[in-house]
């Protein structure tokens, strides 16, 4: 056989590399086989093994006693995490607080704590409260040292409003609407009956109100007085609507029953001396039956009062619902305005028929508390009996002196 020609020796090439190829390609395959052959094996001994060790978990636990809540809790990580924290948070926040030698006193209350057997939770709302009362009882200090008679005093800024100039003035904060009126004239040069004044554009019409008392209504700072000349009875009448001091408005109230609840002395007292006005109108009642002087027994405004009794103001006079001024001032707890009708002939006795619906003076003062009303009326019938032993004695001595005189005839 002769030598091997150039295109037979490629094809026995191509065939041998194809030989080749095949060959290794079935290894592969023979291999990924066998793999997943054994794969498959191991996987299923692996869930008959995972299988196994759950059922001897489960014979563990029915055997074995079922644990305490209380256990569980103390030992869940969480929590004890958390109690832990808190602990250690309070604890740094008092040693930070406390002093070098206080440190001592810190660790001697936190055994005593233990001792007692109080949680932190306890000991913090311990401390809160502790604190909200000492809050408490300082608010309340605040309040009586504002009702004590504390005479603060403040620069005010007066303004004329004709001429725009301006006046610094130094007043207490307790000064009310009637004195402040009174100081402001001793710059304006006139009565305080012709003197006018507002702040924030109000007017200031009642007599007993203490405006600069209350920051609200008052800041010396910003605010300022504002005043000016005018007739204060004519912007009363004006206001109210009435064309004279003599005139009634629709409630059958004349212009001394407004000014007596203003609380103003000074119109008061202009009205009543004034010789056009009708002295019928003391007495004269609105159509709830008050008069005048009811509304002032109301108020408390003694001088008042002692103005319109001096005015022959009748004590007396009842309203619809059968209260005098009396009854009102008895209410009300005004123990001057008390002192005052009791010492010009006003009684405390019950109302006329002597009706259960209608007591008298003594149980309005009792049922609210009125002591100083009290200790009036008390007053006024331990002079009363005094009055009365003083009279029986000076009447007995007047009989004995004139059985003596007999006597003394007699034997003539």
């Amino acid at each position: 056989m002769g030598p091997p020609t150039k295109g037979s020796t490629k094809a026995d090439a191509k065939a041998e590399t194809v030989a080749a190829s095949t060959k290794a390609d079935a290894s592969a395959t023979h291999k990924k086989a066998s793999a997943s052959a054994g794969g498959a094996a191991g996987s299923a001994v692996n869930v008959a093994k995972q299988k196994r060790q759950a059922k001897d978990k489960e014979k563990e636990k029915e055997a074995a006693p079922a644990p305490d809540p209380a256990a569980l809790k103390a030992s869940d990580p969480s929590e004890a995490a958390a109690k832990g924290k808190a602990k250690a948070k309070a604890k740094g926040k008092a040693k930070a607080k406390a002093k070098p030698g206080e440190q001592a006193d810190g660790a001697a209350e936190e055994v005593t704590l233990e001792a007692a057997g109080m949680t932190l939770e306890e000991e913090i709302a311990k401390q809160l409260k502790e604190k909200e009362d000492a809050e408490y009882a300082e608010e309340l200090a605040k309040l009586d040292a504002a009702d004590k008679d504390v005479d603060v005093k403040q620069w005010v800024t007066l303004l004329c409003d004709a001429t725009q100039e301006t006046n610094k003035v130094l007043l207490s904060c307790k000064i009310n609407v009637d004195d402040l009126r009174r100081s402001i004239s001793r710059f304006a040069c006139c009565k305080p009956r012709e003197l006018v004044f507002s702040i924030k554009g109000h007017e200031c019409v009642e007599a007993r109100e203490c405006l600069l008392k209350n920051p609200k209504s008052f800041d010396a700072e910003k605010d300022v007085i504002r005043w000016w000349r005018g007739d204060r009875l004519k912007r009363v009448l004006k206001k109210r609507q009435l064309a004279t001091m003599n005139n009634l408005d629709k409630m059958e109230r004349s212009v001394l029953h407004f000014v007596c609840m203003d609380g103003d002395y000074d119109l008061t007292e202009e009205v009543v001396r004034d010789k056009n006005f009708k002295c019928s109108l003391v007495n004269k009642q609105d159509v709830f039956g008050d008069t005048a002087l009811h509304y002032a027994c109301i108020m408390g405004y003694s001088d008042i009062v002692e103005l319109l009794l001096d005015s022959k103001g009748d004590p007396e006079c009842q309203n619809i619902n059968r209260r005098t001024p009396t009854h009102l001032a008895s209410e009300h707890g005004h123990g001057s305005v008390m002192r005052s009708l009791l010492r010009n002939g006003a009684t405390i006795g019950s109302n006329p028929g002597n009706c259960w619906k209608y007591p008298n003076a003594t149980w309005y003062a009792t049922h609210n508390g009125r002591q100083k009303v009290i200790k009036e009326i008390e007053q006024k019938k331990a002079e009363d009996r005094a009055m009365d032993e003083l009279n029986a004695q000076m009447e007995a001595e007047l009989a004995a002196i004139a059985a003596a005189k007999e006597d003394d005839s007699g034997d003539d």
